[in-house]
């Protein structure tokens, strides 16, 4: 599973956070594409600390889920609630507040318009030679394409 992240979000909230912020939104988004975990209002997610550093967060330990958890929800960026079916299971679940909502709806948009900025055509360099510019593409330095320079230069 890839997880990914808005840089100024982890700025400000920490990167722990900002993981499983991003975590949070992507199941609870999925939750309601599938139409299930809908309860107060809200579609949820659910999971232990445990669950969590086993199978989608091995790069952190339980006590930087449990504490990153706890930020996100003292900080009004995410609710946790009760809703399992059983009394003695204690897994909790959770979802974005209105804030946390807000929040990721202004960095998606960020994301989207850096993504955007990412796919317009880049200019070629422009290289000085002996009085004459010459122009190598992204993709020619990239590939390793001969050019004009390295042609001449007998490579």
């Amino acid at each position: 599973m890839d997880h990914y992240f808005c840089a100024e979000f982890a700025e400000k909230h920490g990167i722990c956070e900002a993981i499983l912020f991003y975590h949070i939104a992507y199941w609870t988004e999925q939750n309601q594409i599938d139409g299930r975990n809908y309860h107060d209002d809200k579609y949820w997610m659910y999971g232990s600390i445990r669950s969590m550093h086993e199978n989608t967060h091995r790069y952190m330990n339980e006590n930087q889920i449990r504490q990153a958890i706890r930020n996100l929800v003292d900080g009004g960026l995410v609710l946790e609630g009760c809703y399992n079916k059983v009394q003695y299971d204690r897994t909790k679940w959770y979802t974005l507040s209105s804030y946390g909502m807000t929040i990721y709806s202004e960095t998606q948009m960020l994301l989207s318009k850096n993504q955007n900025a990412l796919r317009e055509k880049k200019k070629p360099i422009p290289i000085k030679e002996n009085n004459t510019t010459k122009e190598i593409s992204d993709n020619q330095l990239r590939k390793g394409l001969p050019t004009e320079r390295n042609v001449s230069a007998g490579n």
